[in-house]
């Protein structure tokens, strides 16, 4: 949990320097919540979510206290999500949770933040921090709300990703062997000790395992 605040932390930190780095070229400040928001629908319109998020954060620096500000940020996250950048996605759901949820739709955005964090994990964007701590988001979800119409979504992305960790775990643990190293290769292999999967359950397919899973 830890270790997702300080990746969200970096996002909003980079989301600043890149509306700093912005700033040069657009000079405007001081204007109507209104204006901002505005602005920030018609580049989402234009397809310029860079410059969206700029004019978000401006509607947020300005007028952090505006009724269209708990709009804005989840226009913002539903923007990222249909563009398929699911990380930037993720840390306006993250922020909308944080700042706007009710109990009655809290549950639902909870399960979008961990959607978002899973699809981000596709085959060519994944590491394993980032899985580990997607896991913990989706048991964090599962055992807060046990009858969720979410539940069995959650549940499958939390499957998903323990097999894709378990491979990688056992990936890592051959390539040291090749390379003469036994005991780093019996550090990845304790890993998966504990794991409800076994080797000798998972049938090796025709094409990449990893991306076959994320699929």
């Amino acid at each position: 949990m830890i270790k997702n605040i300080l990746n969200l932390l970096l996002i909003s930190l980079l989301i600043l320097f890149s509306m700093s780095g912005c700033t040069s070229k657009n000079t405007e400040f001081n204007k109507p919540a209104t204006y901002w928001y505005e602005q920030m629908i018609q580049a989402i319109a234009r397809g310029d979510l860079k410059l969206a998020d700029d004019y978000y954060l401006s509607l947020q620096s300005e007028h952090p206290r505006s009724e269209l500000l708990k709009g804005a940020t989840l226009i913002m996250a539903k923007a990222h999500e249909t563009s398929k950048d699911n990380l930037l996605a993720e840390f306006y759901y993250d922020e909308y949770i944080k700042r706007f949820a009710s109990r009655e739709n809290i549950e639902y955005y909870k399960f979008k933040k961990v959607d978002a964090a899973f699809k981000h994990l596709n085959a060519t964007n994944k590491n394993q921090e980032q899985i580990r701590n997607t896991i913990e988001e989706a048991d964090a979800f599962l055992q807060a709300y046990p009858n969720s119409v979410y539940y069995h979504l959650v549940q499958t992305i939390r499957t998903k990703l323990q097999l894709t960790e378990f491979i990688m775990n056992e990936n890592i643990a051959a390539l040291y062997d090749r390379v003469g190293k036994p005991n780093a290769a019996n550090i990845y292999r304790q890993k998966n000790e504990s794991s409800w999967i076994a080797s000798s359950d998972i049938e090796l397919p025709s094409k990449n395992l990893i991306q076959t899973i994320f699929e």
